[in-house]
């Protein structure tokens, strides 16, 4: 065990310490299969990825175990199933699967990857101010990845800068976390007219069968090729924007642009004029309204290849200014020559993940996922299927997923979110108002404290708070309701 930590089966009396193990919270030391835990990555709403190696190998390379925490879940099945038929450098492989058993008879299913250290692809762009040749070069290998993941009969179906990681040790963009992708011969999990997915990065057409089809319960949704594009674009388009693109929700403000007839979004380079050109009409492409104009990944992966090849020195230019310093950074496909050492840098270190894993709740992935959604105003005349549709996304803006990839909640939401305290400083000062989808009064559990209208959990430690915040000397972090049952059971 690394650094001499004792292992737990060692810490505690035997019994207790094997029936007290909650998938959501293994402590370090915890064997799952023939692997032993290190430490927590991240946690979302059905999974939690812990950093493993395997047992009585010694030190080695770590692993990324996800592990469900609920009993069978058949969305590891499908994932472990898609997984297996891609082969592509830009995806992490699957290294193993099984089933983890605890002391009472249940069965949790877990995946092995590989660990991918780095960041998501908005903190990387906040991070390492990117310029519209590196930009193309990634959105170039994350096309390449929907290629490989297409051509098996596959579908993501969850494409957005927190499933997108950009490898740390060699700049490489990989896409991450297929727990809710889909393929050819799938059995069905859910029964919600559209599939899982993220609101922001659902397509016009998603949107419209929605509500086109709001008087048919049976009717559902099967996500496309072009749908994957589309979100790649939405990604793209937030890149290199710093916002979405307008709502593609019917009723919503600004949605028309997504109707059949409708211009589509406002071209990224009148937002940002640092965007170049070829970038510029390519992210278009991707959100074009008709999906058969958005091409196939493969042709779009080629596209963005050549004109990262093709483009002027103006792309070099960096898409974003800050004015702190930061060492140039080599993305993977990239020459030393074309780095710029001026570039700068608002490097932010997440804490998210850590505070997933400290509470060890299966709501707080959603809680906090919660935090990064921007306020969207409702639809008019919103009908039973579409309203059914938005609550299925609810709390899955980018950084919390229906199954989390390696380390996918490592990185804070950039727009609305609850500030991480790395964002905000040691020692948070607690905040005037709860926060959205915080636990409310009563506060019932021996460990909470009712704090101005809102529920927080009291941390073991005293002030000054290292992660958390501070309130009459005690450090807290917000609780959340009570974790609801997956959706995915079979009727």
């Amino acid at each position: 065990m690394e650094g001499g930590q004792t292992p737990f089966t060692e810490r505690m009396p035997m019994e207790k310490a094997e029936w007290e193990l909650n998938p959501a919270s293994l402590p370090a030391g915890t064997r799952v299969g023939p692997w032993q835990v290190i430490d927590c990555g991240g946690q979302g709403a059905y999974g939690t990825v812990y950093r493993t190696v395997r047992a009585g190998s010694g030190p080695g390379q770590p692993v990324a175990l996800k592990l469900a925490h609920y009993p069978e879940d058949g969305r590891f099945a499908r994932e472990a199933a898609l997984l297996s038929r891609i082969h592509h450098p830009n995806v992490p492989s699957l290294l193993n699967a099984g089933h983890w058993h605890h002391p009472s008879g249940a069965a949790y299913p877990y995946l092995v990857m590989d660990w991918v250290g780095g960041l998501s692809l908005y903190t990387w762009a906040r991070t390492h101010l990117p310029s519209s040749r590196q930009v193309l070069r990634v959105l170039a290998q994350v096309a390449r990845a929907l290629e490989d993941t297409h051509a098996v009969g596959g579908v993501h179906r969850d494409v957005k800068g927190g499933n997108v990681r950009i490898r740390s040790a060699d700049g490489r963009a990989l896409l991450l976390d297929f727990g809710s992708g889909n393929h050819t011969g799938a059995e069905p999990l859910t029964w919600e007219a559209l599939p899982p997915g993220t609101r922001p990065y659902r397509s016009p057409e998603a949107w419209a069968f929605a509500r086109h089809h709001a008087q048919h319960p049976t009717a559902r949704y099967v996500a496309q090729p072009s749908d994957d594009v589309f979100s790649l674009g939405v990604s793209a388009y937030r890149l290199v924007t710093g916002q979405y693109p307008p709502s593609a929700i019917p009723g919503d403000q600004g949605a028309s642009v997504w109707e059949p007839a409708g211009a589509g979004p406002p071209p990224p380079l009148t937002l940002n004029p640092r965007v170049e050109s070829q970038l510029n009409a390519l992210i278009l492409r991707m959100l074009s309204v008709n999906p058969l104009s958005r091409g196939g990944a493969g042709e779009l992966a080629a596209l963005l290849e050549r004109a990262a090849e093709s483009t002027g020195s103006g792309a070099d230019e960096p898409l974003l200014i800050s004015e702190a310093p930061q060492r140039p950074v080599l993305v993977s496909g990239e020459t030393p020559a074309r780095h710029h050492s001026a570039r700068q840098s608002i490097r932010k270190k997440a804490l998210l993940g850590k505070w997933l894993c400290w509470l060890a709740s299966p709501a707080l992935g959603l809680f906090l996922a919660i935090q990064g959604n921007p306020e969207t105003p409702r639809a008019t005349n919103e009908t039973p299927m579409l309203a059914q549709a938005k609550a299925l996304d609810a709390g899955l803006e980018d950084g919390g997923t229906a199954a989390l990839a390696p380390t996918a909640l490592a990185d804070a939401p950039a727009m609305g979110t609850m500030p991480s305290p790395a964002q905000r400083g040691l020692g948070l000062d607690m905040p005037k108002t709860p926060f959205p989808g915080q636990q409310r009064p009563p506060c019932t559990a021996s460990y909470e404290a009712e704090i101005r209208g809102g529920c927080w959990t009291q941390l073991a430690q005293m002030a000054p708070c290292k992660d958390s915040y501070e309130w009459k000397g005690r450090c807290y972090i917000p609780s959340t309701p009570a974790p609801r049952e997956p959706t995915s059971d079979k009727p």
